[in-house]
């Protein structure tokens, strides 16, 4: 578990300097680095303080991919995270996390046609 805090501290530090950033390109970075420090298989991602990242920073990434016309990336990372989030959608913990699912909506559905 300790593991676990350890890498959503450090996937906390990218998120906030992303979700500051004003360059959709560094954004889109900043979420990227925050879902890497996430996506390691010592990484328990049914611990509150992950499962509440996850969502958030793919709002984030998927937000600042289509403001640079990289949608296509988009689909790729939530492709990855897709089976633990359609679970996960289906009992949202907060209002947070639930207006997340709600955004990522077209991604778990396994494609971004329309937009939100």
């Amino acid at each position: 578990m300790l593991f676990t805090f350890l890498r959503t501290l450090s996937a906390s530090w990218h998120f906030g300097g992303a979700t500051r950033s004003r360059s959709p390109a560094a954004a889109l970075r900043g979420y990227e680095q925050a879902l890497s420090s996430l996506d390691d298989p010592r990484v328990n991602p049914e611990a509150p303080w992950s499962r509440s990242m996850v969502p958030l920073a793919l709002v984030g990434y998927c937000d600042a991919a289509e403001q640079l016309g990289c949608e296509e990336q988009a689909e790729r990372l939530v492709a990855r995270w897709r089976p633990v989030l359609k679970r996960w959608a289906q009992q949202p913990l907060t209002d947070a996390e639930r207006r997340a699912f709600a955004r990522l909506a077209p991604y778990l559905e396994g494609g971004w046609a329309t937009g939100p």
